[in-house]
Order: structure tokens, then sequence, then C-alpha cells
């Protein structure tokens, strides 16, 4: 004896409600795997503006040194040339100096505040794409989430309209008792 048309049509309500649950479950696996790639990349952008940061700090630190360096150069220059020249001036040297030293930490001052501001500016620029791709990933498990729904709502449909069918086509599902 072969298949019933009402077989077939109870068959083919569940291989399509099959399809569409299996195809939902594996669209919410994929964005899953989207959402767990989100969130490490959002890890990436954080770690990369620490790292960032800690790299201008150095460069700031360096020019904070060149800067005395330098500093220290000029004084020297300054007052040898001043010795040598026999020029008077107001003022000691050990107050020119001082003026001068005063107007070196000016500097490096300024230079450390630059530095600080252009650290928040990092961090806040890589606390920014990570808070969005946090986001994201949030948003993919939403996703995820409405399509494993979908797959189920699907199933059910494409089984309901199988029954439907089975029934409307002479199938029994149980056995009637007149």
């Amino acid at each position: 004896m072969g298949v019933t048309p009402a077989g077939w049509a109870l068959s083919l309500g569940t291989g399509k409600g099959l399809g569409a649950l299996f195809g939902g479950f594996n669209q919410a696996s994929s964005y899953n795997k989207q959402a767990a790639y989100a969130v490490k990349s959002a890890e990436m952008d954080r770690k990369l503006a620490e790292f960032n940061v800690q790299l201008d700090k150095a460069s700031t630190d360096e020019e904070i040194v060149e800067q005395r360096r330098l500093s220290d150069l000029a004084n020297s220059e300054t007052l040898a040339a001043i010795g040598a020249a026999n020029i008077e001036f107001t003022g000691t040297p050990l107050e020119i100096a001082a003026d001068q030293k005063l107007t070196l930490e000016r500097g490096i001052q300024e230079t450390r505040v630059a530095g600080a501001r252009r650290q928040q500016q990092i961090m806040f620029a890589g606390e920014t794409s990570a808070y969005n791709k946090r986001f994201q990933a949030d948003l993919l498990k939403s996703q995820a989430n409405a399509s494993r729904m979908s797959g189920l709502f699907g199933f059910g449909t494409s089984l309901m309209g199988g029954l439907t069918n089975f029934e409307r086509l002479g199938g029994e599902f149980w056995e009637r008792t007149e």
C-alpha cells in the first residue's frame, strides 16, 4: 500500500516545519557567532586604547626629558656667553638661571597637560568604540532570539498546515467510533 495524499500532506507540512525550525536555529547560531566576535572586538578596542595611552605617556616623558636637556644646555650656553662677554645685566646669574628654570617647568607642565588630554581622547575613543561594539553584540543576540522564535513559529505553522491538509484529504488521527 502506498502513501495516501493525506500522508503526503502531513509529511510535507512536517518537512517544511523542520526546515523552518533548522533555518531559524541556524540563523540564530550565526547571529550568536557575530555577537561573540563583536564582544571580542570591543575588548580588543579597549586594550588597544590602553596600549596607545601607554605609548603616548612614554612619548610625553621622552619629550619632557628632551625639554630639560635642551633647557640645561641653553642655560649653560647663556651663562657662559654672559661670563665671556663681560656683559652687565640686572639680576644675578642665579636669578637668571632660576627664571629660565621656571620657564622650563611651565613648558613641562604644558607638555604634561597636553599629554594628559591626548591620553583622555585616546581612551574616550577606545571606550566609545568598545561600547558601540558591545551594543552591536546585544542587538545581534536579540536577532538570534528572534530567529529562534521565528523558526519555532515557522515549524508550528507548517505542522498545523500539514495537519489541516491531512484531515482535509481524509486522514484520521484517531479511529472514529460510531
